[in-house]
């Protein structure tokens, strides 16, 4: 397996962009820590949604912020 890639980013809380709205900037927040194996990449077998690609990720969270996986991987470009 891959060694594990650590995220360290700074996340804040955007209020006026709604309820679920975390975002990463390095002026502002407070840092959040997860780290992320990648265990399988995967393609889709259905006919229907055969160029559907996806991958089977073990995460661990080292802060608890709100938000913070969604947060962490859509910054990476992979949206959950």
């Amino acid at each position: 397996l891959p060694q594990p890639r650590m995220i360290g980013a700074r996340m804040f809380q955007w209020k006026q962009a709604g309820p679920v709205c975390a975002h990463i900037r390095n002026d502002v927040g407070r840092v959040a820590t997860t780290w992320l194996r990648a265990i399988a990449h995967l393609k889709h077998t259905w006919q229907e949604i055969g160029d559907l690609t996806f991958s089977v990720v073990a995460l661990r969270i080292g802060t608890g912020r709100r938000h913070q996986i969604r947060t962490h991987l859509t910054h990476l470009g992979h949206p959950t």
